[in-house]
């Protein structure tokens, strides 16, 4: 009795969903065609997640398996662990680190190359888009070359008696740092240089007109205005940082600890899939709070 209630009801649910449906579709046709979008999403995008989402409930038990109890013992075991939280604040200043860094090599050269009037502006442009064809394998292996300890950058610097002995940056943080700030560098040129572009000339002329200097002019007018530029370009650098795995992987090594790393381990090396899936989630979670916060700040302090 209480199966063919319920079985009812279901009905009657999916009834009222296909109705609900279809009358949207009637006021707006034009929603057919957000249909394939929203299949390619819930089919590649969402069923994933949700499945790997049950997966972090599950329990990894050694010799035996996966086990089909629910319970958050993997998001607990991480919070509540001073290894596990200290690696995730590592990555986020590793993310923070690194978009401040593209943010200040970059932002010169994004104001030249969307300023210059000069007949080789569509080379520059194209010496900051060309590393983006180069596969960040090969871009990642170049960095292990520059930065051994008998790499050309310390030949270069024993060779002209700047140091006597190697400095060691390949498998530590700084040497990770740099990779990835060369690696995501055009992605903030390109992202300023469209905004500075659209920047009207006219205002820092009217500005040093007015009696302000150089300095003034950019602090007061040209920064202010490429806001837009420097937000959407610090938060691209910012997720791809944290996420960031190849680059660490091969310039850091075993040494150089961040999420992406250590959720590897969790797959493929330990098998414990469900922690592995926590930890993933946790990181998802966290940068959704950091955007989240990054914006509101921003859009008040242009409603301001």
């Amino acid at each position: 009795m209480h199966d063919q209630v319920r079985a009812k009801k279901s009905l009657n649910f999916f009834k009222q969903a296909y109705y609900r449906m279809k009358t949207a579709l009637a006021r707006r046709p034009y929603l057919l065609l957000l249909l394939p979008t929203l299949a390619v999403l819930a089919i590649f995008f969402v069923t994933p997640l949700v499945s790997l989402f049950i997966s972090s409930l599950r329990l990894y038990v050694p010799g035996k398996g996966i086990s089909d109890t629910l319970t958050l013992q993997n998001y607990v075991k991480f919070l509540t662990d001073v290894y596990y939280v200290g690696v995730l604040l590592k990555t986020l200043l590793l993310g923070v680190t690194v978009t401040l860094a593209t943010l200040v090599v970059g932002y010169p050269l994004a104001y030249f190359i969307a300023r210059t009037q000069s007949p080789r502006k569509g080379f520059y442009i194209a010496l900051v888009i060309f590393p983006l064809f180069l596969n960040i394998v090969v871009r990642s292996f170049s960095w292990i070359v520059l930065l051994a300890n008998r790499g050309l950058l310390n030949n270069f610097l024993i060779d002209f008696h700047i140091i006597e002995k190697p400095i060691k940056l390949l498998f530590t943080y700084n040497g990770v740092l740099i990779g990835l700030t060369h690696i995501f560098l055009p992605f903030m040129v390109l992202a300023l240089a469209g905004v500075i572009k659209n920047i009207n000339p006219d205002y820092e002329e009217a500005a040093r007109t007015l009696g302000a200097g150089k300095v003034k002019t950019f602090i007061k007018i040209t920064l202010p205005l490429s806001l837009p530029g420097i937000i959407a370009g610090s938060l691209l650098v910012f997720l791809l940082t944290i996420t960031a795995f190849v680059t660490p992987r091969l310039l850091g090594g075993v040494k150089v600890k961040i999420m992406s790393n250590l959720i590897f381990q969790e797959f493929m090396n330990t098998f414990n899939w469900p922690f592995g899936a926590a930890m993933a989630f946790i990181l998802l979670l966290v940068t959704l709070i950091i955007i989240s916060g990054y914006l509101k700040v921003f859009r008040k302090g242009q409603l301001t």
